[in-house]
């Protein structure tokens, strides 16, 4: 039986702590074949994710700070950065539970899984049980999980599996205030153009 769920990280680039991040960058650099044509730049790329993460200062209102701790802020590289610091753990967590998952996907703090469930309700349970510990085993990282369904809402859409078929319809957030400048305002068609591109 297949049932769908997903997982949403807890404040994801906060939670990340930067010196575990920078061990397992260092880790995956050195230990990853993927990354063998970087390899003798590893100590540079290193050196500077470390500079920019432990040195990242912002402003609210009219006051600035610096971040302590967690993925750099309104860096640009602070999604990719998230996203391959736990793409990392992902490979041991999809070795492991992989019989399980009949698909898993992630958007760097969404997640969505289709979980196949064995015959036995008592291994299914355990090993449910044991993929979210896993899930929430790296770093200081957590994430919340939804109860398995044969439907979900994942980001704008509502995903439903049904005899098999998996269909989709849009999912429109109850908080959405659908702020969109309508083409028969009042702006100036730059305003409008702006938005499209933008």
């Amino acid at each position: 039986v297949n049932s769908m769920f997903t997982a949403d990280a807890i404040s994801m680039c906060t939670n990340i702590d930067t010196n575990h991040a920078l061990e397992v960058f260092s880790h995956f650099f050195q230990h990853n074949d993927i990354c063998s044509s970087i390899r003798q730049d590893s100590e540079m790329i290193l050196s500077a994710l470390e500079l920019l993460m432990k040195n990242n200062f912002f402003c609210f209102g009219d006051t600035y700070w610096k971040q302590l701790d967690g993925t750099a802020m309104g860096a640009p590289p602070a999604p990719a950065c998230a996203t391959l610091y736990f793409a990392v753990h992902e490979v041991t967590l999809l070795q492991q539970f992989g019989k399980y998952l009949l698909y898993y996907g992630r958007f760097i703090d969404d997640a969505l899984g289709i979980w196949t469930a064995p015959s036995d309700s008592l291994e299914d349970a355990a090993q449910w049980s044991s993929f979210q510990q896993v899930l929430n085993s790296f770093g200081s990282l957590n994430w919340e999980v939804s109860q398995r369904s044969d439907s979900v809402d994942f980001m704008e859409l509502n995903i439903s599996i049904s005899t098999g078929r998996i269909t989709t319809k849009v999912f429109k957030k109850p908080q959405n205030l659908y702020l969109y400048l309508p083409p028969t305002s009042c702006h100036t068609p730059g305003i409008l153009r702006g938005t499209i591109i933008g």
